[in-house]
């Protein structure tokens, strides 16, 4: 499910990231509260001072807490799969960025940009590999 959003800080597509943490935010909100009537009405009913067993407005903090919790556990979920990164996994992409170097990543292969690097003493230039992704061309 596909949009592309119009801001011009987020100029590609969205992925199934926000409906993804949509579904499972109502999955776990659902889940908590079904959980909390379940041990409060069938299987540890407890008549505390006169109160209603489903007393669902003591439920609200928690439910609200484990909806939260897994839409973002569901976002980083996604984001980890989404960017292949698996835990395990041995790729070092851009050796000694972190040691001596930076990296600088440009929108387009630009031939002006280039010169100006090489110029400024740039040690390597890459063309971008997936240019198109931003574009609404890629996967």
């Amino acid at each position: 499910m596909r949009r592309w959003s119009r801001t011009r800080a987020a100029s590609c597509w969205q992925t199934e990231a926000t409906s993804g943490a949509s579904v499972e935010s109502l999955t776990g909100g659902a889940l908590a509260l079904s959980f909390e009537l379940w041990t409060s009405v069938e299987s540890w009913a407890l008549n505390v001072g006169g109160k209603p067993f489903a007393s669902v407005p003591a439920f609200i903090p928690v439910t609200f807490e484990l909806t939260v919790l897994s839409a973002a556990l569901a976002s980083a979920a996604v984001f980890f799969l989404r960017s292949r990164l698996f835990p395990g996994k041995k790729s070092a992409p851009l050796p000694r960025v972190t040691d001596d170097r930076f990296a600088l990543v440009l929108e387009r292969d630009d031939p002006a940009a280039r010169e100006l690097l090489r110029g400024a003493g740039a040690v390597e230039l890459e063309a971008p590999a997936h240019e198109a992704d931003c574009r609404g061309g890629g996967r």
